[in-house]
């Protein structure tokens, strides 16, 4: 059961320490842009409220940064992860029923 427990310990310190996503795991997103897409009074194209500058891509379409999120390779590393702590608990618990059928009255 000692070997369960810290398999168990090691796999939920794994998860809480990997619930970042890492510098690789980040995917670009895109927004819309404020005012329909058109100028401002400075002759810019803003989005999120003014906070970023659009621009226009080869298409002539109105490109506008939006915030970084996790990607698909940081939900399948944290699912992972999820897992290892779902296979410790099932072995922890396979431990508890052995070590009660295996013990002495």
């Amino acid at each position: 059961m000692d070997e369960a427990r810290e398999r168990l310990r090691i796999a939920q310190t794994a998860l809480e320490e990997g619930r970042d996503p890492r510098d690789d795991e980040w995917q670009p997103s895109v927004t819309q842009p404020d005012n329909g897409g058109r100028p401002n009074a400075n002759g810019v194209i803003t989005g999120r409220g003014g906070k970023v500058v659009c621009n226009i891509d080869a298409f002539r379409r109105v490109v506008c940064p939006g915030v970084p999120v996790p990607g698909e390779a940081y939900h399948k590393r944290v699912e992972a992860l999820q897992q290892a702590v779902r296979d410790a608990e099932q072995a922890l618990a396979e431990a508890e029923v052995r070590y009660r059928r295996e013990s002495p009255d």
